[in-house]
């Protein structure tokens, strides 16, 4: 890019290690912090810079970093926007604390030889305080996973690709969520602080197959999700190791993913005709 509020890193990584070049500018950087300069410069309410991440950035175990500053070395928040590439294997990449400060990312690019997980798994220090769009509809395979639980935005969109997608969000979050798309994949994932959501914003979000709560849960009306026929406990129970899930539906399916304590158990009804009918499942 040649704009001045429009910059590129190229990113490559050998393990953790990581190789970035600022191609619009004389600033060059082995590390972690990358200045781009020109921050005092940028004023705007768009800026935005673009990294290309390829050939299996970080691992589950350790997520490759990078951080935004300024030739003094703190953080450099002066730009709203990333526009991030991909290529190659799954990657995982942290943003550092400079990245609280985004707004929007928008993914592109291919990811290769995914065959469980996701593409691109994105974090950030604080969870993206102030992101509000994500746009993943350029990811031609791969998908994107992204936690952006720090985020309070009003009105917070998120487009998937074509292949599967995870975004997490706060309930308060997700309530007031303007666009939830979940794209392509077969297991697009929806997961929220808990499932006390407001039913009627899950049931308007479009394909999502599977809803997660990443904490702790007592309760759960599943026929509530008119959409949703997976539901995902990755958090523990929270109500003296007793879940009560009712509204059971013949083609649910529950997925625990964390230990539910000693002595658990689940009890669950379904829907007419044999409500009031209460099973109990020990774990």
């Amino acid at each position: 890019f040649k704009q001045k509020t429009a910059y590129e890193i190229g990113v490559r990584l050998v393990g953790s290690e990581m190789c970035i070049r600022d191609r619009d500018n004389a600033d060059s950087s082995v590390g972690q912090n990358v200045n781009l300069g020109l921050a005092t410069g940028r004023t705007g309410s768009a800026d935005a810079f673009a990294v290309s991440i390829a050939n299996g950035t970080g691992s589950s175990e350790l997520s490759a970093g990078f951080n935004l500053v300024k030739p003094d070395g703190t953080d450099d928040t002066s730009f709203e926007a990333a526009n991030i590439t991909v290529a190659g294997a799954s990657s995982f990449v942290l943003i550092g604390t400079a990245g609280a400060a985004l707004t929007s990312i928008n993914l592109s690019g291919t990811s290769t030889g995914v065959t469980s997980g996701y593409g691109l798994t994105l974090f950030q220090m604080s969870r993206f305080d102030n992101l509000g769009i994500v746009n993943a509809s350029g990811l031609t395979d791969g998908g994107i996973n992204i936690d952006a639980r720090g985020s309070s935005a009003t009105g917070f969109a998120f487009t998937g690709s074509n292949s599967n997608d995870r975004v997490v969000l706060t309930n308060t979050t997700l309530n007031t969520a303007s666009t939830l798309a979940g794209g392509g994949g077969t297991k697009d994932t929806l997961a929220t602080t808990s499932f006390n959501v407001t039913a009627s914003v899950v049931n308007s979000a479009t394909g999502f197959e599977v809803l997660e709560s990443v904490n702790s849960e007592s309760s759960l009306v599943a026929n509530s999700f008119t959409k949703i026929n997976e539901f995902l406990f990755s958090g523990g129970s929270s109500n003296s190791n007793r879940l009560n899930i009712t509204g059971v539906e013949s083609n649910d399916r529950f997925v625990f993913a964390s230990d539910q304590g000693d002595n658990s158990c689940l009890l669950y009804t379904s829907p007419s005709p044999r409500d009031g009918l209460l099973s109990r499942m020990p774990s």
